[in-house]
């Protein structure tokens, strides 16, 4: 949802309608600004995003430096979510809203992720729809050199827990088949409920002897395959892909 309170601060948009006098001593703030849009290029909307992991946790804080760092109370995304959801639906409408020459801004910079893989990857995201990011705490806006410096940063970490995830991954396969365990989900069915099934199908069809053993048609199969593999003797039961199937 966007925050239904009147708008705050002014924008490009907001500039080209008013009918005020801008070169007039009373609007002195206004030449400045037009003077930089002359200079710099006339930027784009800027849209927040706030988010909280609770209903009692208070989504004002955010907002308010949202507001106060240039961003009209309407274009705020915000909900109550964990920052580890798979689905975001505020954030992910926010992201579809941005257009090229737009900046989102956020009040830190895990409300875009939980972790710096997931943030390098929502801001390289923005990065190649030419939308900056301004995150107020740090000071950090990807549309400066200074931004971009600290952007490339946060690159390196991206890439050094994406390092980290998959040494600890290949480290916990090696040690969990040292031990013999057996990787990989599962079977739906034993051995000897394979064999039973096979008996079956010569007089029944897959899918009553499926709903026999209470399984899928394409896990009776890919089951079947499995054993075959076995009785031909080119691997183990467990070692069979399920791609076979």
């Amino acid at each position: 949802m966007t925050a239904d309170a009147p708008p705050v601060g002014g924008s490009c948009r907001q500039f080209k309608s008013t009918k005020t006098n801008v070169f007039g001593r009373q609007n002195l703030s206004y030449r400045y600004q037009l003077f930089s849009w002359v200079k710099n290029g006339v930027p784009k909307l800027k849209y927040g995003y706030a988010r909280v992991s609770t209903d009692d946790q208070n989504v004002n804080l955010q907002v308010d430096a949202l507001c106060a760092a240039g961003v009209q109370r309407q274009h705020i995304f915000f909900e109550t979510m964990s920052g580890t959801a798979l689905e975001r639906p505020q954030f992910k409408a926010c992201m579809q809203t941005l257009e090229a020459g737009d900046a989102l801004v956020v009040y830190k910079i895990d409300r875009l992720g939980r972790s710096a893989l997931s943030v390098h990857q929502t801001a390289e995201d923005l990065r190649q729809r030419g939308v900056s990011l301004v995150v107020t705490t740090l000071g950090i806006d990807t549309a400066t050199p200074a931004g971009k410096l600290t952007y490339g940063i946060m690159a390196q970490m991206a890439e050094f827990e994406r390092d980290l995830i998959v040494e600890r991954t290949k480290a916990g396969l090696a040690a969990a088949r040292k031990r013999g365990r057996t990787l990989g989900r599962p079977n739906k069915l034993n051995r000897a409920q394979v064999e039973k099934a096979v008996e079956l199908l010569k007089t029944d069809t897959k899918g009553s002897v499926a709903g026999l053993f209470r399984v899928s048609v394409r896990t009776l199969n890919r089951e079947i395959v499995k054993l075959q593999a076995v009785a031909r003797g080119k691997m183990a039961l467990s070692e069979v892909p399920d791609a076979l199937s």
